[in-house]
């Protein structure tokens, strides 16, 4: 979960302020296939999906950043977020609830 960013996120990065976001989300695929423990890695694909309407592929990129870390409270958040946004709402309101669940004091 501390590894150190890829080459290619790093690149994903450069894309991304360049606002080159179909290569930045390209870039980021690359990465999490080379560092699939890297949560942060997971976390920006899925907000480059959510980003471009690709709800579906944003979900799936937060499902992999749960595999990374399964108690990170934003990664919860943000699957609760894109389950309601899809129509999902019971499905949403389970995830809202697990999120809670995993809540750190003070909540960030």
């Amino acid at each position: 979960m501390d590894s150190q960013p890829s080459p290619s996120e790093l690149e994903a990065d450069k894309a991304a302020a360049r606002r080159d976001f179909g290569s930045a989300r390209a870039l980021l695929q690359r990465a999490v296939a080379e560092t699939p423990d890297r949560l942060e890695s997971w976390m920006k694909l899925a907000a480059m999906c959510r980003a471009a309407g690709d709800l579906e592929a944003a979900l799936e990129a937060v499902s992999g950043a749960l595999r990374a870390d399964p108690y990170d409270f934003v990664a919860r958040l943000m699957k609760a977020s894109l389950l309601e946004r899809t129509g999902s709402g019971e499905r949403a309101q389970e995830a809202y609830g697990e999120a809670l669940a995993q809540r750190p004091d003070p909540i960030p």
